[in-house]
């Protein structure tokens, strides 16, 4: 049976072996002994928390220089600055796949580490925009499989900071005309 954590993963109080787990298709959450309420999908968790609230204040990711991007990582930005990663291209399956390992949590703030890999993949989606010059021949590029990455696309090399290294690195020569 598949489980997703919830938040995470914490300890209840008076129970120090009991973590807070979500059956991830069942929908069920369980919040103490005995204390068992239905919660969203995942998908339905993420179309609320992302589309909730304004946008007016959050920072435009693609349009920060490093300095910048790396004080952003810290801040804990809203669940709501994930619409700049479905504007960016990505299906809402490779967003909650990419960032959040298969669960949504259950705050809406992100943590540090999602908020790097959310930047990640913004950062990836808009150097392809420029290199191949259309969103439509860049998001073809990425989802197409690759003999340098063992037949694994540019999106599931993404999942690592390393792979999404590698994916700028191909993406810089296709730029500067070398082979890729």
């Amino acid at each position: 049976m598949l489980f997703a954590r919830h938040g995470k993963g914490e300890v209840l109080p008076g129970n120090n072996q009991e973590p807070n787990w979500s059956v991830k298709h069942h929908t069920v959450e369980r919040k103490s002994y005995g204390d068992w309420k239905p919660v969203p999908t995942p998908e339905e968790s993420f179309n609320n928390q992302s589309r909730s609230g304004s946008s007016d204040k959050l920072p435009h990711i693609a349009e920060l220089d490093g300095r910048d991007l790396a004080n952003v990582v810290d801040t804990g930005l809203p669940m709501l600055v994930l619409s700049q990663v479905e504007a960016a291209g990505y299906t809402m399956a490779e967003t909650i796949n990419l960032i959040f390992r298969g669960y949504v949590p259950s705050t809406p703030i992100l943590s540090a580490d999602e908020n790097d890999r959310m930047i990640r993949l913004i950062r990836v989606a808009s150097h392809a925009q420029d290199v191949f010059g259309s969103p439509e021949k860049a998001w073809r590029w990425l989802r197409k499989p690759k003999k340098a990455f063992d037949g694994k696309t540019c999106i599931d090399m993404l999942s690592t900071e390393q792979g999404g290294r590698e994916v700028d690195n191909m993406l810089t020569r296709i730029d500067h005309g070398m082979a890729a």
